[in-house]
Parts: C-alpha cells; structure tokens; sequence
C-alpha cells in the first residue's frame, strides 16, 4: 500500500476526495449520522457544558465558529450529555460567545427527568424553559441571583 499525501491509493486522487468529503459537509452528512447513532441515549438526567478549543489554522474562518477572545482564536464546542455520559448533541460557537449563547438550540425536544448545568447556565429563561418542559433542573444559583426558596432546597446555614 503506497500513501501520497497520507492518503492510501485506493480512494484515489486526494482532490477528488477532499471535493466528496466538502459535499458531504455541506449536506450535513455528518451530523446526521451521529444523530442517528445519538437516538438511544439514556435521558434519566441531562447533562450541558462548554469547552473551549484553540485554533491554529490560517483560512476558512468566515463561516466556521471561530472567535477571538482573552486565550486567542478559539471555538467553544456546547455539549449535551446523557446519564452515562454519552454525547447526545453538540453546537459550535465562536470562542467569545457566553456558553447560554448555544443553549436553547440543545434544549429544544429535550425531554428527561433532570437537567445537570453549573452557574453559568442558571439564567430565567432557561429555567422557564425547563419547568415548561418538566424537567427538574440542577442548576446551582449564580451568586447574584435573588429567588425565593422553595421547600425542597435546604438552607445554606444548615438552619429550618
């Protein structure tokens, strides 16, 4: 097996395969596919989190999710899990946007029994959008949020 260009020569010319691979992008092959290996998730629990990935290429930004932030160029990739941790479904943001930015496209269908997010998705918007969906949502307040306790919380005194 001789490789030119990494590329073994029975897929061919690298050219015309890179040119199959673009029509497959651009059809959202790709994502198809992994929805479709996605569907058996087990959704006892939700889990949401953000991660950002630092880009080193030179071309091709304009229509890709690429951002510059305080770290450089980067990408956020916005992940949704399920209860054994298998990803469900992800979106990609430029590496500037806030982890919410990604938020709603994850949320929408989404149908468990809790919702697993740190502080930076505690926002009234997505809580609405859980409790309309009857989701429980897990989400630990920001330090600034001002809400009444409900009964089910425990005070943070240790106090009745």
């Amino acid at each position: 097996m001789d490789c030119q260009d990494g590329l073994p020569d029975e897929f061919g010319k690298w050219n015309t395969v890179f040119k199959r691979f673009r029509i497959r992008v651009k059809a959202d092959a790709f994502y198809r596919m992994f929805r479709a290996l996605a569907e058996d998730a087990d959704f006892e629990y939700a889990m949401i989190d953000g991660s950002t990935v630092k880009f080193r290429g030179k071309r091709g930004t304009q229509s890709q999710a690429i951002g510059r932030s305080r770290g450089g160029v980067t990408t956020k990739i916005m992940t949704l899990a399920d209860a054994l941790g298998n990803l469900v479904d992800f979106r990609l943001l430029p590496g500037q946007a806030h982890d919410l930015r990604g938020t709603a496209a994850l949320l929408d269908g989404l149908t468990c029994g809790q919702f697993l997010a740190d502080r930076a998705f505690d926002a009234n918007w997505v809580r609405e959008a859980l409790s309309e969906a009857k989701i429980e949502p897990v989400i630990p307040p920001k330090s600034n949020r001002r809400f009444r306790q409900t009964s089910t919380e425990t005070p943070k005194n240790g106090g009745t």
